[in-house]
């Protein structure tokens, strides 16, 4: 082809419409004049040619006006490949003029080229048919789409984010559709994130009406209080609210739990609870931390149950309560739980309060063919100032192998009490204290293994073994620091009935500092009951005139394998 047959070709189809080789023609003469002027070779033209090149070069120069263009000038730079034979050239024309820029036979170069006219500024590369290279180091707020193959990738700088557009307003959406699903953009004036889904504008939800930026990741649901209303706003923005806390927090654990689980995330306020809320499997009921988010009991009725909804034989997993206060008012609302769970299975508890509860903080039952099991309760705190009934840990029927580890109770008639069990349940207690119970663990069935315990009453027995009407398989004690005076009781008693028996009390590294207890440790066994292991150990007294232990053995009981030290 001829330099006049490209010059017609381009009067004729436009400058964008050309065929490849009058592409070629062009880039042809242009680098053959600059090598020569480079080198300092004259080139002598014609006339007529002179002007022929010149009216092609102000083709070149003027903005393409073409529908297609116009569609992709909010791209800074748009790199597209031309072949010529076996030779690729990767073209860089501006999105904005329109106006081809650079070119190269090395897509890198020009990479680099259109990034180094950005990095002041910022703004967008978009790669037609070709791969971005991955060495290469965009500048700051300059992002790369890369287009090939049939699949649309995004690149930036190392991580920093993309550059929205920043707008005082929502844009004009009217005509838009699903063409423009993936338009994004910072509204500045209210301070969120928003795009288009394909039919109308939808802000990256915010937690509880917050801004935008105020957390990365959303909640499955997050519950707060606004004026007499509760509302529920999911993670996509949609929101709905009752005046009832109670039928929201059920609402929202009900989307989630359809989902598959989730997070409901209750913002700082304090949520009347007329009826209880019923948590549900793989669901986490989660507060700001238990002095902002409080439920309060304002109903004869306990404020949470975990029942599945498919029936009460069967399990609720890996749900749990984290991070908020049960506030109970057991003085208007008497003998009512705050917590009733049944054959719950892989649950966590961590950091909450439960106050003024009148019966049971936490009531665990299970039943034969599914037993509650594998269960922890994390910094969970019990607070009952006046009221002296109950146990913070009621475990009734079944409820088996749990954890409890830095829990603290006050105020309550026991702290650990076992009704009734199953003879292979163990518990496992770390850093438990007690305080002002009658018995600050009572056990009456299977194991319980205890580790740095602290019990601090002088109202009845510190530790109680009851097995007068059951089989006890022991009780395991080690580092325990009793701290009350504790009259007319001892800190370890142990009590067993006509044909039960204890398999194993340990008791080790008992450091005493209260006063006046009877014995450290006593047992009183009638008729045919058993101590098949009793062990003593490694016990300090401030006191050293009191007794150690005292064993009441009628005719016929036994304690075998006994070793005081």
């Amino acid at each position: 082809m001829t330099v006049s047959e490209t010059i017609e070709e381009a009067k004729k189809v436009g400058v964008k419409d050309m065929s490849w080789k009058a592409w070629f023609m062009i880039i042809t003469i242009i680098s053959a004049a600059t090598v020569a002027s480079y080198y300092g070779v004259n080139v002598t033209m014609n006339l007529d040619l002179a002007n022929r090149v010149g009216s092609l070069e102000g083709m070149l120069s003027h903005t393409i006006n073409s529908t297609f263009y116009t569609l992709q000038k909010q791209a800074s730079y748009i790199v597209s490949t031309v072949t010529s034979g076996a030779t690729t050239y990767y073209c860089m024309q501006n999105g904005t003029s329109g106006k081809l820029d650079f070119w190269s036979t090395n897509l890198t170069l020009v990479e680099q080229f259109a990034n180094g006219n950005l990095t002041s500024a910022g703004g967008l590369i978009w790669l037609k048919e070709a791969q971005h290279n991955t060495s290469l180091t965009l500048g700051y707020k300059v992002l790369e789409i890369e287009s090939y193959n049939g699949t649309l990738r995004s690149w930036s700088n190392e991580g920093k984010g993309f550059l929205l557009s920043t707008l005082a307003s929502d844009p004009n959406t009217a005509g838009w559709g699903t063409a423009e699903a993936p338009y994004w953009w910072y509204n500045s004036a209210e301070d969120t994130i928003k795009y288009w889904n394909g039919t109308g504008i939808v802000i990256i939800p915010s937690i509880g009406g917050g801004s935008s930026s105020s957390y990365t990741l959303p909640y499955t649901y997050t519950v707060y209080k606004s004026g007499s209303n509760y509302v529920m706003e999911k993670y996509d923005g949609t929101t709905w609210s009752s005046t009832l806390a109670n039928r929201t927090w059920d609402y929202a654990i009900a989307n989630t739990s359809a989902l598959g689980g989730g997070t409901v995330f209750g913002r700082a306020a304090t949520y009347d609870i007329p009826s209880h809320i019923n948590l549900l499997s793989k669901v986490i009921l989660k507060g700001e931390g238990p002095s902002a988010t409080i439920l309060r009991q304002t109903g004869n009725d306990c404020v949470i149950t975990m029942h599945e909804k498919d029936g009460i034989n069967a399990w609720q997993y890996q749900s749990g309560i984290e991070d908020l206060q049960i506030l109970c008012q057991g003085g208007t609302y008497p003998n009512t739980n705050a917590v009733e769970a049944t054959q719950i299975r892989l649950c966590l508890f961590k950091n909450v309060e439960v106050r003024d509860c009148d019966l049971n903080d936490w009531y665990i039952t299970g039943s034969a063919n599914r037993p509650s099991s594998v269960n922890t309760w994390d910094h969970v705190r019990s607070y009952g100032h006046h009221i002296t009934s109950g146990a913070q840990f009621y475990v009734d029927s079944y409820a088996i192998d749990s954890l409890i580890t830095d829990c603290f109770m006050e105020y309550k008639q026991y702290g650990f009490y076992q009704a009734s069990a199953t003879t292979t349940q163990t518990w496992t207690l770390y850093h438990y204290w007690p305080v002002n119970g009658d018995n600050g663990i009572r056990l009456k069935y299977g194991y319980c293994y205890i580790y740095d315990l602290r019990t601090d009453s002088d109202v009845d027995h510190q530790v109680y073994v009851d097995a007068s009407a059951n089989n006890v398989k022991g009780i395991h004690i080690t580092g325990w620091h009793p701290m009350m005076p504790v009259v007319n009781h001892s800190l370890f008693y142990c009590n067993i009935g006509n044909t039960f028996s204890v398999e194993q009390v340990s008791i080790r590294d008992l450091q005493n500092s209260a006063t006046n207890p009877d014995y450290l440790a006593q047992c009183a066994i009638t008729g045919s009951g058993h101590i098949a292991y009793w062990l003593i150990d490694g016990i300090f007294s401030c006191n050293g005139t009191l007794g150690r232990w005292d064993a009441t053995v009628t005719a016929g009981a036994t304690i075998t394998n006994d070793f005081v030290t």
